[in-house]
């Protein structure tokens, strides 16, 4: 499956832009060529294998995270966030030991004319038996409630 992974990586890597969107066209054009020439089973193999990357790609259209991130709050103030992330750890004492500060993280969203705050944890110091599924939004602010419908 060499052949597959350097046809992969040639279509991929070309301008340093792995797994943009942009390239889907281009992985299924070379997989279409791939499939039609002659250079034997082991080029097919890559073709199949490099459609499928462009499909896993094309899927969903949003970025995936390799990392197990939980959305704690969405909030108008920095401080209804902040206080939405302790009712959390309250609620998940067994989980806090294993954070580290920067498995906190603190996003200012900016929206149409001001900012909103978003809290997530990211577990990946939590043990994967102690993580805690994802629950509803411990603060759910809309930003864009008031937008909808004016159009």
């Amino acid at each position: 499956m060499n052949v597959a992974k350097e046809h992969i990586d040639a279509v991929s890597d070309d301008r340093g832009v792995k797994g943009n969107t942009c390239w889907i066209a281009v992985r299924r054009a070379y997989a279409h060529a791939l499939e039609r020439s002659d250079q034997g089973a082991e080029r097919a193999r890559a073709a199949i294998v490099l459609r499928q990357s462009a499909l896993e790609i094309e899927a969903t259209g949003r970025r995936r995270t390799k990392v197990p991130l939980v959305e704690i709050a969405r909030a108008k103030t920095d401080k209804e966030a902040r206080e939405g992330l302790e009712r959390w750890k309250s609620r998940h004492p067994e989980v806090v030991p294993h954070l580290e500060p920067a498995d906190v993280l603190v996003d200012a969203m900016r929206g149409r004319s001001s900012a909103w705050y978003r809290i997530r944890v990211n577990l990946i110091h939590v043990p994967a038996e102690q993580r805690p599924p994802p629950e509803p939004l411990e603060v759910d602010y809309d930003p864009w409630a008031a937008y909808r419908g004016r159009r």
